[in-house]
């Protein structure tokens, strides 16, 4: 497995901090325990339900990143991930004399990859870079093609769009095309933009770390800007907006066979319109340079098309959790206790905890497996307590923060065991803390793949469903849409083999 040495590494850490953290509870529940004969150390499994659910098209619009390209998964399928934005004047109603000719030279699309410097040539100035999530066969070759988008995308009678809306911008006019590449790759080496410096009527060069750069038809965007700005539509972005719409960012695969995608930075990207005009009407010919630059930070949204999913052997014993236009789990905690009657016993609550098993048959030929996953509180849609408490951070990749709560990824027992473990001590604790807590305290936990930790947002569902005991499920984790693939867990049925399946443990101490 592609992440096996990584995650033994961190394997370690978080074996320490857990070890520190059951110290820390028991300290905060009460002192002098051990030792002290009047109380004995418990450890229990009790009963868990897990059910899968798949919750399907989702909202998608303004996402904090975006995938571009099409990827193959061997148990998820294939995902085409298309994109949408609004373009917005970085500087508005610019000043276009008609008069002075104004003529474009040269238009140019940028958008930053994620990336990490590797090393820096302090006499050079270049950088090497390592790009950071890229799927699939990194040196495959897409086609590429860019559109002005007809659809208005800050109408507020629409505040969302949906994963399944692709259909709503493909198929633009021939006029509507502004440019593409059918060679384009996600090319790692460091790239040279121009900056345009007012006081010395030059271009500036500076090296910038990779990204996607495409030459856009100068001709549209004469048409598109000069025109625009003789019937004032930029005269601010919400005419802007309205008129231009924005861009439309299409892909499919050059080669049968060699897909690639890649979460891109979207929010950075721009558009820069290079352009010359006379000094004076009279002149002969355009010689002083301006620029215009459009900024790719309006609304947007991420389109994705599925298919060709694999069969799961036994999926009804499984929880599949899976990304974007995905899949979630419902967990109920002590569906077959009777809480009162736990209340009463007075447990001092040390360490509880929830272990998945990774269905590592189904998984095996899957590079590509989610890192993390996310326990929340389904019923309110907010973090439990253990998350919100845990202000642990790793200090090279924040998606590792809160390694305390976990649902890290895990390989463990020589890598017969994947695994992920996540942390409710004081949840549970919540739940059974006195004999006074109502039953509703346990409410459901969602259980999904997340592509970042740190972020607790949500996005609405097209289709929202009903759980059996009523309670309506209107959204998902905004870090499961982002998302791009995703694990296939045991689940928690009487059938699941016992040391596969999705254990509830609960340390506590009581008088004896």
């Amino acid at each position: 497995m592609k992440y096996q040495t990584f995650f033994k590494q961190i394997t370690f850490v978080l074996f320490v901090s857990f070890f520190a953290s059951c110290d820390n509870d028991s300290n905060d529940i009460g002192t002098n325990i051990v030792g002290d004969d009047n109380f004995a150390v418990q450890g229990q499994s009790f009963s868990v339900k897990a059910t899968p659910y798949n919750y399907g098209v989702v909202a998608s619009n303004n996402l904090p990143t975006a995938a571009l390209g099409t990827y193959v998964h061997p148990v998820f399928g294939k995902t085409t991930a298309n994109y949408a934005t609004e373009v917005v004047l970085a500087t508005v109603n610019p000043t276009i004399d008609a008069t002075l000719s104004p003529t474009v030279t040269e238009v140019t699309l940028s958008v930053p990859y994620f990336s990490t410097v590797l090393s820096s040539d302090a006499t050079t100035a270049i950088s090497t870079y390592e790009l950071d999530s890229i799927y699939g066969n990194a040196s495959a070759f897409l086609k590429l093609k860019v559109y002005r988008s007809r659809v208005y995308m800050s109408d507020p009678a629409t505040p969302n769009f949906y994963t399944d809306q692709n259909t709503l911008f493909q198929n633009p006019s021939a006029d509507d095309f502004l440019g593409g590449n059918d060679d384009f790759f996600f090319d790692k080496v460091y790239k040279e933009e121009e900056t345009f410096d007012e006081d010395t009527n030059e271009y500036v060069k500076s090296k910038v770390s990779p990204r996607m750069i495409l030459s856009l038809e100068p001709d549209k965007f004469k048409d598109i800007l000069f025109s625009a700005a003789a019937q004032g539509q930029l005269l601010n972005n919400n005419v802007f907006k309205q008129y231009f719409r924005g861009l439309y960012f299409s892909i499919e695969e050059r080669d049968p066979g060699q897909s690639v995608m890649g979460m891109l930075n979207f929010a950075a990207g721009k558009i820069t319109v290079k352009y010359l005009e006379k000094k004076v009407a009279a002149d002969a010919l355009p010689t002083v340079k301006k620029t215009i630059v459009l900024n790719l930070t309006g609304n947007s949204v991420s389109l994705l098309n599925k298919t060709n999913a694999a069969v799961i052997p036994d999926e009804a014993k499984k929880l599949v959790l899976e990304g974007g236009q995905g899949k979630m789990a419902v967990i109920e905690l002590f569906p077959n206790e009777n809480l009162e009657t736990l209340r009463a016993e007075n447990m001092l609550i040390n360490d509880a905890t929830l272990t998945f098993h990774v269905d590592t048959p189904t998984m095996a030929g899957s590079e590509n497996m989610s890192r993390r996953i996310y326990l929340y509180d389904l019923t309110n849609n907010t973090p439990i307590i253990d998350y919100s408490s845990d202000v642990t951070t790793n200090a090279t990749n924040v998606k590792l923060n809160k390694s305390i709560y976990g649902g890290i990824l895990q390989v463990v027992n020589n890598g017969t065991d994947t695994r992920y473990t996540i942390k409710l001590t004081n949840h549970v604790i919540n739940i059974l803390k006195d004999s006074d807590s109502s039953p509703s305290d346990n409410v459901k936990l969602g259980l999904v793949v997340t592509e970042n930790i740190n972020a607790v947002t949500t996005k609405t569902l097209k289709n929202a469903f009903t759980l059996p005991t009523g309670e309506k499920v209107e959204t998902v984790p905004t870090m499961s849409v982002v998302h791009p693939f995703g694990t296939v867990l045991w689940g928690s049925g009487a059938d699941v083999p016992e040391d596969k399946r999705l254990k509830f443990q609960i340390y506590y101490t009581k008088p004896n």
